[in-house]
């Protein structure tokens, strides 16, 4: 009895980083890895990654694939982060010149006589999503 006892204990105590390894895929496979910023702070203890044993070479090569992963999302933050910049800057940049043109068709309207295809060039103008 007391050789199963100790059989049990060590049993245990060997598997115990496996159990490691386990609970970091598990709780990394439950993050929204696909909604905006996402940070992998979960990493398998150090105890469990070290190449040492066959359990260890597994946390180790977990804790660099979790490394890769997580400067891959933040890749795609930055990009994503660049390209609303982009989309704001060149949203912008077109207004300007849009809002030009709408006030000068609004002014030649005013002030000056058009021919019916003039007119209604004007008023494509004006129907536009930016006018």
């Amino acid at each position: 009895m007391l050789i199963g006892l100790a059989g049990t204990a060590l049993i245990r105590r060997t598997m115990k980083p496996l159990e490691q390894l386990s609970e970091v895929a598990t709780k990394v496979s439950r993050l929204p890895l696909d909604a905006g910023e996402v940070a992998l702070g979960v990493r398998v203890p150090t105890s469990a990654a070290h190449p040492g044993t066959e359990v260890g070479s597994v946390g180790y090569a977990l804790n660099k694939m979790l490394d890769n992963v997580s400067n891959a999302l933040e890749a795609r933050q930055e990009s994503e982060m660049k390209v609303r910049q982009f989309v704001a800057d060149a949203s912008h940049e077109l207004r300007t010149p849009l809002t030009a043109i709408r006030g000068y068709t609004e002014l030649m309207r005013m002030t000056e006589h058009f021919t019916p295809d003039g007119e209604r060039s004007l008023a494509l103008c004006k129907a536009s999503p930016s006018g």
